[in-house]
């Protein structure tokens, strides 16, 4: 192995190279050399702060982050006031993730996000993400398994509603129509960006208290968004999704073969007894999570180079889809004259059928997966620093049972 210099500069380039391409514990070693070395080096201090957050480590990410905005105060360095509305965006994330939504709503209303800002204001007036649950496990059967899993769910002791699972969404999202015969708490309109990269308005509120089998979650945020598109696709009516942000709550499984979303509560506990019941019969590999919901992991296409894939269930009946030239190198066929419309989150989107002829999660493979290509489908990567070069869903997990463990930030393919 060949010696690193002990140049910060040098470090700081290696470093970030590292980061970029998704290698953050590796990235995570350099940037500690460099505060080392130059205990004030800000760049070195803020990517530590993100490695932190995006591996759910909460006082790490404390530390590093307050310690950037200490430096930003002086000015003394280029675009200091752009890294510091980045950084208290960040340090608002690592409150939200915790349901410390006070603190949350004070950062986001100084980077200028006043309707997120007011929502978890009102939020955090009682407690956000109450849990109630008759005994440890919440288990509640798919209406359906494909296109995606369908389960019941009553929105402030309505009757049960359908609701998708899908973990390329972040908060609950709530149907339009619904939402107006629910008279949901709402606090003004922000812009969502959903499959094909299409733009759509997104309303903020909030729910008293959301029912899913044995279990109930009280005072929490959601999105409100027109969804009467999707409905078709299911062949009954859609009222919402639940997303990565109410299954980071929980030790979740997204049990395909048996048709169940199992949520356990996340206690010491639950998490060992799991964990002795899954590592002996199932893959488990790590991941990251950057933003509200964007949970990657490495994977691979047709046995090609390691490769950060966004791990995205909501595909309707797609397990892939990547750049053209993600895809070109690892030698998968566009044939574009099969384009065809599909449906996304904010409406029609163009679509072409690929085939993927192994396709790995972890350690994981499946061969002959079915997948879509989108023009100008944006991974989103480059928002949080770092290189997303797939979407895995659907019919790649289809096989599976899911599990992920939010506390050591761990994945199990079972």
């Amino acid at each position: 192995m060949t010696e690193i210099s002990s140049d910060s500069e040098t470090l700081l380039e290696e470093a970030n190279k590292l980061f970029f391409n998704g290698y953050f514990e590796k990235a995570e070693k350099i940037y500690k050399q460099i505060i080392d070395l130059e205990k004030d080096n800000v760049e070195a201090l803020s990517k530590l702060g993100m490695i932190a957050l995006y591996s759910n480590k909460f006082t790490e990410a404390g530390y590093y982050l307050p310690k950037v905005l200490e430096k930003c105060e002086t000015g003394k360095f280029p675009d200091s006031q752009s890294i510091k509305k980045k950084t208290e965006l960040l340090l608002a994330e690592t409150y939200y993730r915790q349901d410390k939504f006070s603190l949350a709503s004070f950062l986001y209303r100084k980077v200028g996000l006043e309707t997120e800002a007011d929502k978890l204001e009102k939020i955090s007036e009682n407690s956000p993400y109450e849990i109630i649950i008759d005994g440890e496990v919440a288990i509640v059967k798919f209406e359906m398994t494909d296109p995606l899993p369908v389960v019941k769910v009553s929105v402030n002791d309505s009757e049960p509603l359908n609701f998708v699972i899908d973990t390329g969404a972040d908060e609950v999202i709530i149907n339009f129509e619904a939402a107006v015969k629910l008279r949901l708490g709402i606090f003004g309109e922000t812009e969502g960006t959903f499959a094909g990269g299409q733009k759509a308005p997104v309303i903020q509120g909030f729910v008293d208290s959301l029912k899913i089998g044995n279990l109930q979650v009280s005072n929490l945020p959601v999105r409100i968004v027109k969804l009467n598109h999707i409905s078709p696709i299911f062949g009954i009516p859609i009222s919402g999704v639940i997303g990565t942000v109410l299954f980071y709550h929980f030790i979740t499984t997204i049990d395909y073969p048996n048709g169940q979303l199992v949520l356990h509560k996340k206690t010491k506990e639950n998490l060992e007894k799991i964990e002795n019941q899954l590592k002996p019969k199932s893959s488990v590999f790590p991941f990251w999570m950057a933003g509200k919901h964007i949970v990657v992991a490495w994977g691979k296409i047709n046995k090609g180079r390691p490769m950060l894939f966004f791990v995205d269930t909501g595909l309707a009946g797609g397990g892939f889809t990547a750049s053209k030239e993600v895809l070109e190198e690892a030698g998968v066929a566009i044939d574009f004259g099969k384009a065809s419309k599909g449906i996304g989150g904010a409406g029609q989107v163009t679509a072409v059928p690929i085939l993927i002829n192994e396709l790995a999660l972890g350690n994981k493979s499946v061969k002959n997966v079915r997948g879509t290509y989108m023009e100008n489908a944006p991974l989103r990567g480059s928002l949080f620093g770092f290189k997303i070069e797939g979407l895995i869903s659907h019919t790649f997990f289809r096989t599976f049972a899911v599990t992920f463990d939010f506390e050591k930030m761990r994945m199990f393919l079972e």
